[in-house]
């Protein structure tokens, strides 16, 4: 065994620890009546992309299973509440993971508690909703095609076409399907009166861009647009207030002109409030497959891939110029409603 699987293993063990001894009492709030739909990894961290998600994904679980009572697990709960509830859910639960960019390595923390998320449930019908996925460790992606090809009422969705063929090949006896993110879904902030330039730029392990790079590229923008405003979809308060927090950044986005973003998430909040937006690639390709996979056609999006400030500005007076393009055709979440009810298909 190498050194790197032992510290793996170690690690897994430590931190699946509390799950071993939590309690087997029925957590409080869990619906005492089957069926139910019990949402995990809620997005209790301050990641607005996340909470909009777990959002998206309340909203579509209500809509599409409404004879199901819901309990929601956050992620921070996980551990503590995984076993008790396990152990009190009926066959006929569904279990449902929220998604995101976390299936994977770069975020192992999330990837083995959907592991442990699914291991615990072996009965249910599991659906983990859309996702990209990277895995850069072999011996990760070995340990998650273990767990995963073990259950088998489990659904895999990803949420690019670059991820879907990834988790096609990694994970070859389970079932994956394609679908957008689910954030798309969710209703826009009603229009503004102000329109301005809105730059949303992530400052964490997956920008690209460096602190005088980007600097630089706010100042450029803001030199020519003094009114534009620069934002991020990482939350400011406590987790009580993020809801709020995710509404007012959807007000911010709704006087956008133009978004400029290197995340995926801002992105979608300007193609929910229908803006025309320029991509900054980040350090994977999960921007750029996207792109292709659901808006190839969209002359109102343009990706950079050299993010000077001159490419830049040249971008913004492309895609401002472009006709606007809907957000996303409702039908292509077909797939997922069809998981979601149990549902087989021929594909």
């Amino acid at each position: 065994m190498s050194i790197q699987s032992l510290t793996l293993m170690l690690g897994r063990f430590r931190r699946k620890l509390p799950a071993f001894i939590a309690s087997r009492k029925m957590p409080k709030r869990f619906p005492a009546l089957s069926p139910r739909v019990i949402i995990t990894l809620a997005a209790d961290y301050p990641n607005l992309g996340d909470v909009a998600l777990t959002q998206s994904v309340l909203e579509f679980c209500r809509q599409h299973l409404p004879s199901h009572q819901v309990f929601v697990i956050p992620a921070h709960q996980t551990l503590k509440l995984l076993r008790g509830t396990a152990l009190h859910a009926d066959p006929q639960d569904v279990v449902v993971i929220v998604g995101g960019g976390n299936l994977g390595d770069r975020y192992r923390r999330l990837e083995e508690l959907r592991c442990a998320i699914v291991e615990a449930f072996p009965k249910q019908r599991i659906i983990s909703f859309p996702q990209s996925s990277e895995f850069r460790n072999h011996w990760a992606e070995d340990y998650s095609r273990r767990v995963y090809a073990a259950h088998r009422q489990l659904t895999l969705c990803a949420r690019d076409s670059a991820s879907w063929e990834r988790m096609r090949k990694a994970f070859p006896q389970t079932p994956i399907i394609l679908v957008p993110d689910t954030a798309l879904l969710l209703t826009p902030a009603s229009p503004s009166t102000q329109i301005v330039p809105v730059i949303c730029l992530r400052t964490d392990r997956e920008s690209r861009l460096g602190v005088d790079q980007r600097a630089k590229l706010i100042e450029a923008i803001k030199n020519r647009w003094p009114q534009s405003v620069s934002t991020d979809t990482a939350a400011q308060g406590s987790t009580e207030n993020y809801s709020a927090e995710l509404q007012a950044l959807f007000g911010v986005f709704s006087q956008a002109s133009v978004v400029i973003t290197d995340r995926l998430h801002g992105l979608i909040f300007a193609k929910i409030h229908q803006k025309p937006c320029v991509v900054i690639e980040g350090t994977n390709d999960k921007l750029r497959s996207f792109v292709n996979t659901w808006m190839a056609d969209a002359q109102d999006v343009c990706i950079v891939d050299d993010p000077t400030p001159e490419k830049i500005l040249q971008a913004v007076d492309k895609v401002t110029r472009a006709p606007i393009t809907k957000a996303i055709d409702s039908n292509l979440f077909n797939p997922l409603i069809l998981a979601l009810k149990g549902i087989k298909t021929s594909t």
